[in-house]
């Protein structure tokens, strides 16, 4: 099986671009960092000049790998052409790649009117401070998108909340099941935190889900923390990283959550009703709209800033300045991605075992570690641009035969290689089987 995954990658490798276009790639924000390394890595075996490819980042100065919006080029006999990713979240990217053009649209960057697009650098190298100089975008719809799940565990398939979604073809070997690596999770909290909270349950998880907070106690076993509250922090609705968190931990992959938003350590407060691309949220059921810990839109940055909350009454809940209840410290705990976590422990974050089981490569290779899921690639096969199949083809067999770790050929610490894994799921959040 592992040798007929490899030829096929490397047979996908050696296609390239037909014809001059610019395709648009959207989705999972967890996965983000093993896509961005392995676009690169791909068009740069287009011909890119001198091995370059990379024109445009969000992360000026800084690594490109991390980037949000992030645009790449290269020539062949018929022109320019152009990849623009947005990484949007899982389920908003099936959204905008599935919706009728036009509809559930985001904002791409416009190649035909962004500056700093004609010399194009290396990806290891990345674009200087004050590069990234582009405010022009293109609201469009997404023709490629990566997902921590398939479009089957999707809101956004046949007809939903009066949206009728195309059906997604699977880039790769396989368009029944187009996975191109596993993606891997797991819950947090800052690292000044309680030291007894090490482990988290998905009993626990169903209980925190369900209440937005819950007694320390729980989850240390120790009589003077029953004063003390874990409030959780979350993702919106656009985020495979919530649908897997959802539906690994068996509470429900559409049912209603409470979640919390800070203002500094000493105010929490439910997530306010709100709409996500045309989809209503009601209160508690938002959240941040990215995992980083960069931007302080992202999940990661309010455990690594916040996570530490004031004690007892200092706190005010909700936006009312209403006191807490209790008078023990407070905490927050979160869910997200290996690739913005990471994979071990750093202050200031860290990194509780799942169900008894700390993260590592090996625990989820081998079946112990039970929070992942198979990071899959789609293509829009009616709105496919000429050359979008043989791109996504391309950047599918590239993550194949890549290896995980922290190498520019790495993965990002996002998951862990396909072929690597000794055990395997029939589908989203199902038992895990041995391949042996």
């Amino acid at each position: 099986m592992k040798k007929t995954l490899l030829v096929a990658a490397l047979a996908a490798l050696s296609i390239g671009a037909a014809s001059a276009d610019t395709n648009y790639i959207t989705g999972s924000t967890a996965f983000r960092k093993a896509a961005n390394s392995q676009i690169a890595a791909w068009v740069e075996q287009q011909g890119a000049a001198s091995n370059n490819g990379l024109v445009w980042s969000d992360t000026a100065g800084g690594s490109p790998v991390t980037a949000t919006d992030i645009a790449w080029q290269w020539t062949n006999g018929s022109g320019t052409n152009y990849i623009v990713a947005h990484w949007s979240g899982s389920e908003g990217g099936i959204q905008n790649t599935a919706a009728p053009l036009g509809s559930k649209t985001y904002g791409y960057l416009n190649v035909a009117t962004a500056g700093l697009l004609s010399n194009p650098v290396a990806f290891a190298t990345g674009l200087g401070a004050g590069s990234t100089n582009a405010t022009n975008t293109l609201q469009t719809n997404g023709n490629i998108t990566f997902s921590d799940t398939t479009q089957s565990s999707s809101l956004f398939k046949n007809t939903y909340a009066g949206t009728t979604y195309a059906g997604l073809t699977g880039a790769g070997t396989s368009t029944v099941a187009p996975q191109v690596g596993v993606v891997t999770f797991v819950f947090v909290v800052n690292s000044s935190a309680n030291a007894n909270i090490v482990n988290f349950t998905s009993e626990n998880a169903r209980n925190l889900l369900n209440l937005g907070k819950m007694p320390v106690a729980l989850l240390t076993g120790i009589d003077n923390d029953t004063n003390s509250l874990v409030w959780l922090v979350g993702r919106d609705i656009d985020s495979g990283t919530r649908l897997t968190t959802l539906g690994e931990t068996g509470y429900g992959t559409s049912k209603a959550v409470k979640q919390y938003f800070t203002v500094g350590t000493t105010n929490v407060y439910l997530t306010p009703a709100t709409t996500v691309n045309g989809v209503n949220e009601v209160q508690g059921n938002g959240g941040y709209s990215s995992g980083s810990g960069s931007t302080n839109i992202g999940l990661m940055y309010q455990i690594k800033n916040y996570g530490v909350l004031a004690t007892g009454t200092a706190l005010t809940v909700d936006t009312n300045n209403t006191p807490n209840t209790t008078t023990g410290a407070n905490y927050l705990l979160g869910y997200a991605g290996t690739g913005d976590a990471g994979k071990a422990s750093a202050s200031p974050v860290r990194l509780l075992a799942y169900q008894g089981t700390t993260y590592s490569d090996l625990a989820v290779q081998e079946g112990q570690y039970g929070f992942w899921g198979y990071e899959d690639l789609y293509y829009n096969g009616s709105t496919a641009v000429a050359n979008t199949v043989s791109v996504a083809n391309g950047i599918a067999a590239s993550l194949l035969i890549t290896p995980t770790g922290n190498s520019s050929s790495g993965l990002y610490n996002a998951g862990v290689q396909l072929s690597t894994m000794l055990v395997s799921r029939g589908s989203d959040f199902s038992v895990i089987l041995q391949n042996y």
